[in-house]
């Protein structure tokens, strides 16, 4: 037995709990006054996010909240983009709890099919047994004992026929919700605007080109980019100009990069790459390539013939170092975005020190 004194007092669960209370209210103030220092109202999304930045658990949040205040003052649609991101279920996930809940009903019932339909052949057996017993030579009780066996033979097939085709239909309402879960599960890693695969996928994939990279020792590079005064195309001309921009964006993407590269739209106005087995200048080509190929786009408005003006990209590249986590990855890439919207914009900025090059 352990002596007295090493034992926890009595009151050391009240403490912690008293603890835990007092960390509890510093984050909440704190999460209060970071809401009224950038005018935000304290309406519970909001909250949520700036008392999981001050409990300071979440990196990806910190790096969300730091990539978007970079682009400028949070407003309601960068503080909804980031609640949707970190809060709100997916509609995989809603789709999946009703799914999980019919195919369960939908088991049940072959469950007790199955079921019945054995205690019927059970029944079926005994009644054949009981036939059997009363066999007899005579013509009149043999042609009795024959109609009667023929009848229930009839029977139990019928009634296999009629479970079997109610299995069969259980097991199309199952494939059927299968097919649905993969067309919801597609739905919830694209971006609905673009086409293109979301942040959700992009940090999906993230996790497979960092593996491969390992696996092979091939250098991954990473783009992230951001559509220069993006809002003031919103602003002036509206947010339907606003986001065919942005499907022109992704367009001149897909066209832009190599095939085996990844796309991606992962927030706003700001676009993600992964170019696995690049090498810095390599990457740097690539990306320049895509700079290029946007701002040599001339927008106009179709309704009234509006020229929209240049629209240019930044773009921030970083390659990945040994055992460097996404978020340390993707970190560095945002800074040289920093970078290059600070050196005046439409420029590709590295993360990585580049030889000269002459020109």
């Amino acid at each position: 037995m352990a002596p007295p004194d090493s034992l926890p007092p009595k009151d050391m669960p009240a403490a912690n709990a008293a603890r835990r209370l007092e960390l509890a209210r510093g984050y909440a103030a704190a999460a209060l006054a970071a809401l009224d220092a950038r005018e935000l109202p304290p309406q519970p999304p909001n909250f949520a996010l700036f008392y999981d930045l001050a409990e300071g658990s979440r990196p990806d949040l910190r790096m969300a909240m730091e990539a978007a205040e970079t682009r400028g003052p949070l407003d309601e649609g960068a503080m909804g983009a980031l609640a949707n991101r970190f809060f709100q279920p997916t509609a995989e996930s809603m789709l999946l709890a009703d799914a999980l809940s019919r195919i369960n009903h939908t088991l049940q019932e072959a469950l007790s099919l199955v079921t019945d339909h054995g205690a019927e052949a059970e029944a079926f057996g005994e009644r054949l047994v009981q036939i059997a017993g009363v066999m007899s030579p005579e013509p009149k009780k043999l042609a009795e004992v024959l109609r009667r066996l023929t009848s229930e033979t009839g029977a139990m097939i019928e009634r296999s026929r009629q479970t079997s085709g109610r299995i069969s239909e259980s097991a199309g309402l199952v494939e059927s919700l299968r097919a649905e879960l993969d067309a919801a599960r597609q739905q919830a890693l694209t971006d609905a605007l673009t086409g293109l695969p979301n942040r959700r996928a992009f940090d999906d994939r993230m996790a497979g080109a960092i593996a491969a990279s390992d696996a092979s020792g091939k250098p991954v590079a990473l783009l992230i980019l951001d559509i220069d005064h993006f809002k003031t195309v919103n602003d002036r001309f509206g947010h339907p100009v606003g986001d065919a921009v942005l499907r022109r964006t992704a367009q001149t993407m897909r066209a832009a990069l190599r095939e085996g590269d990844l796309a991606a739209r992962t927030g706003g106005e700001e676009f993600a790459a992964l170019l696995p087995a690049t090498k810095l200048e390599e990457a740097f080509e690539i990306a320049e390539r895509l700079r290029l190929a946007i701002a040599a786009q001339t927008l106009t408005i179709r309704a009234t013939g509006t020229k929209l003006g240049d629209v240019t990209i930044s773009i921030g590249l970083a390659l990945r170092h040994p055992g460097e986590t996404p978020v340390q990855w993707t970190k560095r890439a945002d800074e040289a975005l920093y970078r290059a919207k600070q050196e005046g914009r439409n420029r590709v900025v590295s993360a990585e020190p580049r030889k000269a090059v002459s020109w």
